[in-house]
């Protein structure tokens, strides 16, 4: 289960980041779909997602765009960890 916005930009700005950044995670959250982590691990065991990188632990991963998304804690900002492979892609399989 996902924390509410309130408290997870609390905790935010307890780890440092600024009203700009914490807006952007407000705005980002708003506007993202949220998929829980074992429907991502799922995507993952059954190939229909192209990964950029693997995750060692479970994070919060957001559907925006045709892409998932992680926050970034180091770099305090959203970036993308892979995308649902197209149709066209599962027909050549």
């Amino acid at each position: 289960m996902q924390e509410s916005i309130e408290e997870y930009l609390k905790r935010l700005e307890h780890y440092g980041y600024t009203e700009e950044e914490r807006e952007t995670v407000k705005q980002f959250r708003e506007n993202a779909e949220h998929m829980p982590f074992d429907q991502y691990q799922f995507l993952v065991d059954q190939k229909l997602i192209f990964r950029t990188r693997k995750l060692k632990k479970k994070r919060n991963i957001y559907f925006f765009d045709d892409k998932l998304w992680i926050l970034n804690h180091y770099h305090k900002g959203y970036e993308y960890i892979g995308w649902l492979h197209s149709e066209e892609f599962l027909v050549r399989d």
